[in-house]
């Protein structure tokens, strides 16, 4: 990730600070539970999108999975190996509870890995308040706010799974 600060020239780690390393660890919880939830389901089972009940929260959670994808290349362009190597676990993390949730999980698995990720959005805006990181030329307000429709987002999937 890049801060308001010059870029250093090779691969390198960031300071992350206390609230970082929070939101990094409560968002490492779900991707721990996204891949337990595929590890929960059968390899023989059927991939159901069509008449899935969990259609909504699938959907989202393909949105997710997606944008996870393209930010590992964008992270690999910022360089810093923490953030690199979160955003492989964070694609992993989610396309494995697609593939979960494909398959026909416990609801139980998507409800926390959302609020986990709900959670770690939390944290995120108070790492974004407390540090002033910004990235991409977005102000930390304009950041906190995409934080707050992404933990938005996120709840989406625990009301989908829920009706």
């Amino acid at each position: 990730m890049s801060t308001v600060t010059s870029k250093p020239q090779g691969f390198y780690l960031a300071p992350w600070g206390v609230w970082g390393w929070a939101e990094t660890a409560v968002k490492g919880i779900g991707i721990i539970i996204g891949i337990l939830a595929f590890l929960a389901t059968s390899s023989i089972s059927t991939l159901m999108i069509s008449g899935n009940p969990e259609l909504g929260a699938v959907i989202v959670v393909s949105l997710f999975t997606l944008i996870s994808l393209a930010i590992i290349g964008a992270r690999f362009m910022q360089r810093e190996l923490v953030s690199i190597v979160y955003a492989i676990a964070n694609f992993i993390g989610h396309a494995a509870m697609l593939i979960a949730l494909l398959r026909g999980v416990d609801p139980i698995y998507p409800i926390l890995f959302a609020i986990a990720f709900v959670v770690g959005e939390f944290v995120k805006q108070q790492f974004l308040r407390v540090s002033g990181f910004t990235e991409s030329g977005q102000t930390t307000s304009s950041m906190v706010r995409f934080s707050l429709i992404l933990a938005f987002i996120y709840a989406l999937i625990v009301v989908f799974i829920l009706i």
